[in-house]
Parts: C-alpha cells; sequence; structure tokens
C-alpha cells in the first residue's frame, strides 16, 4: 500500500483541510498519514487517521518539529506539504528523495498565479514582504538543511519549487478565484477541500446544541455576524450596534466569537456562539457577515446566500473584491465599519439581484470537488490510471 504524508501548521482552518484529503486518500486505498499541532490529535482520533503531532518547537539545535515532520514523511512515496512548511519540507523531500507537492490554501503569496484580483501595488508589497520574510527565516531554513546534511541555499524555497517544476495545489474555488486565467501544467485550482459531514460532526464542537436547533426553526433565517478577529476596544460597541440593527430592521442575530463569556439565546432575537461547524450553520442563515478567511468564505458562498465582508487585511480584501465582482456580496473594509456603513452594507447585501446571485454561486461551488480532484492527480503521479478531471 503506498503511503502519503500530508503536513500542515497552524490553525484549524490549516488542518481541517488536510484533515478532508487525508481522509479522501484512504478511501482510495492509499495509507494517510497527517502530520499537524499536536492539539488537533483528537481531531484526527475522531476521524481515524494516523496522525503524527508536531511540537511547537522549531528553533535549533532541537527542531523537535522539524523531526515530527521528518518521521511522518519517512518511507512515504508523496508528501503533501501546506505553503506555510515549506521552509522545512522541501528539504525533508530532498534528503529523502520522495516527490513533494505543495498546497496553497490562500491564493496571496507572491509568484502565485491567482493574482487578477490584485493591485499592482499589492503585488509588489506582498512581494517585498516575502523577501524580508525570507531573510528573516533562511539562517534557520539552513541551519536545518544542515542538518539533514543538504548545502544551504540563497533562494527562497518558494522560488526554487517553482522552478524545478513541483506542483502547486490551489486549495480554493476556481469560481471565486479563479477569473480565466491560465496557469499551466505545474498549477493546480483545485476547489477547495471540504471535510465531508460524515467526518465533520464527530470533530468537537460541531455539534449544534439543542437549544440552537430549537431556535433556528421557530423563526426566520438570521443573520450571521463572525466577530472572532474584533480587537477587544470594540467589542462591546459591536455587540450594541448589532442589537439596534436587529430591533430597527427586525432581523434575527447570531454572534460568533471565540471571547465571548457564554453561548446560548441572550434575547429573544439574539444568540451566541463561540463556536459551531460553519456548512451546517450557514445554510439555515441570510446573510453571512465576517471577517473573510479562507475557509469561512467558501463556507459561506456555498451556503448560497449574499456575503458581507469585513477585512482588516489583503488577503481578505482579495476575497471582498471577488464577492463584488461576481455581485454576490459586499465589502466592507474594517477601516470603514461603523454603524451607519454596517447597516447601509446590510441593506445592499439583501437586495434581490444580490440573493439570487449568490443562490446561483453557491449552486456552482457545492459541484465543485476539490478532494476528488487531488486524488485523481496522486493516483497519475504515483502510476494510477485514473485522470484528474478539472472542477
Amino acid at each position: 500500500m503506498e503511503t502519503i504524508t500530508l503536513i500542515t501548521q497552524g490553525n484549524r482552518s490549516d488542518v481541517q483541510p488536510f484533515m478532508a484529503l487525508a481522509a479522501a486518500l484512504e478511501e482510495e486505498g492509499y495509507q494517510a498519514r497527517l502530520a499537524a499541532p499536536a492539539a488537533f490529535a483528537h481531531y484526527a482520533r475522531r476521524t481515524g487517521l494516523k496522525f503524527f503531532p508536531i511540537p511547537e518547537t522549531q528553533s535549533a539545535p532541537a527542531f523537535e518539529a522539524q523531526r515530527a515532520m521528518l518521521a511522518a514523511a519517512e518511507g512515504a512515496q508523496l508528501v503533501i506539504a501546506h505553503l506555510n512548511v515549506l521552509d522545512w519540507v522541501q528539504a525533508i523531500a530532498e534528503k529523502l528523495e520522495c516527490p513533494l507537492q505543495v498546497a496553497a490554501l490562500q491564493p496571496h503569496a507572491p509568484y502565485l498565479p491567482t493574482t487578477s484580483g490584485w493591485s499592482r501595488m499589492e503585488q509588489l508589497l506582498a512581494t517585498a514582504r516575502h523577501f524580508r520574510d525570507w531573510k528573516r527565516r533562511m539562517r534557520l531554513a539552513n541551519a536545518w538543511r544542515r542538518e539533514l546534511g543538504l548545502p544551504g541555499q540563497l533562494g527562497c524555497p518558494m522560488r526554487k519549487a517553482l522552478k524545478s517544476g513541483t506542483p502547486f495545489l490551489h486549495a480554493y474555488s476556481p469560481a471565486l478565484a479563479g477569473d480565466g486565467e491560465k496557469y499551466g501544467p505545474q498549477h493546480h485550482l483545485t476547489g477547495q477541500w471540504v471535510l465531508p459531514d460524515r467526518f465533520r460532526f464527530r470533530l468537537p464542537g460541531n455539534t449544534p446544541s439543542t437549544e440552537l436547533s430549537e431556535w433556528l426553526y421557530r423563526g426566520g433565517r438570521p443573520v450571521f455576524f463572525g466577530l472572532n478577529d474584533l480587537p477587544e476596544a470594540r467589542r462591546e460597541s459591536a455587540l450594541q450596534s448589532i442589537r439596534q440593527l436587529s430591533q430597527r430592521h427586525g432581523f434575527r442575530a447570531i454572534i460568533s466569537a471565540g471571547w465571548l463569556e457564554k453561548e446560548g439565546l441572550q434575547e429573544r432575537d439574539i444568540f451566541f456562539l463561540k463556536g459551531i461547524d460553519h456548512e451546517w450553520l450557514f445554510r439555515h442563515c441570510a446573510l453571512i457577515a465576517h471577517h473573510g478567511g479562507s475557509g469561512t468564505i467558501h463556507a459561506g458562498v456555498r451556503a448560497g446566500v449574499p456575503n458581507l465582508l469585513c477585512s482588516t487585511g489583503a488577503s481578505q480584501a482579495y476575497w471582498g473584491r471577488q464577492l463584488e465582482k461576481r455581485g454576490i456580496g459586499v465589502h466592507l473594509p474594517y477601516s470603514q465599519l461603523n454603524e451607519a456603513s454596517l447597516e447601509s452594507a446590510l441593506q445592499k447585501a439583501l437586495q434581490l439581484s444580490t440573493i439570487a446571485k449568490a443562490k446561483a454561486a453557491g449552486e456552482m461551488l457545492r459541484e465543485e470537488n476539490g478532494l476528488e480532484y487531488v486524488v485523481s492527480l496522486v493516483m497519475r503521479q504515483l502510476g494510477r490510471k485514473k485522470a484528474a478531471m478539472a472542477v
């Protein structure tokens, strides 16, 4: 049985797509290993995946995290790595003489092809940040290469991967980010990697409470407000603004944030959540207002309802422009956020034309199967007959 190792670091939005891919590869008859932060061990147990915990320590001379990645990759016929671990995993693949594929979960890095939604200035700034960050990381990355008996390098790992023809898996929707560009055989715009329902509801915090289910079904569809990234100084005023808008316009609201003190019904039309499975919840909402993470934007559009995106960074602003370009939502930069601008954006997002376009976009995204696409690519690379089908 061929072994494929998947390596990622970060938070749940960085780990869950790799869990989905590992499960899809297992179903196709491969032995999948998932190497991810140790905090996600219980997630892997719930889905039955073979898990290699990655410690937090990355610094020399211990290289604990990198050694865990190396152990997970030994004996594998293919390694698929998140872009955020390329510094380490590119060296590991080179040492083990193992094929490597790189996964990009967002179209925000320089040199990657989905840049048509970016201004020239944003692309230049992204490139400058990348070179600055590589200069800061280079010493440690080369110390790891020497630890493996490999020569050091001046160029950044991503540019090296692009020049060497390493396949890049762009795990986001071509319907949201494609814009019809042609990327060449090295780049694969696969569609998002979505964990199937049978796995998602095994994960902690994903099962809706009885109180939430009953509240949803006894009234109109609520507006979802994701406030996880809201600065502490603005939290109370934001909650007050949402309450006032709810009363003024007669809509129900779900407010979701990990910093909330308690969950449950706060008032007749206001429900607090610390966390929930977005794929399930968004199907029951009238509109999704959030900060614009890649996972949230895909789940929101897939639900077939308008999205209101309050961006705080360049990658989030990119998704906001894609929403407005397709007429399926509204982009409100965080710097312009206040009660009046939020009210205006909500009204614009709930226009009939936006609702109709959002419904059509949801149907399109639900037809995409990013996991099937990647499994087909893996089968082709490892010598099986099935060919990759475009989403």
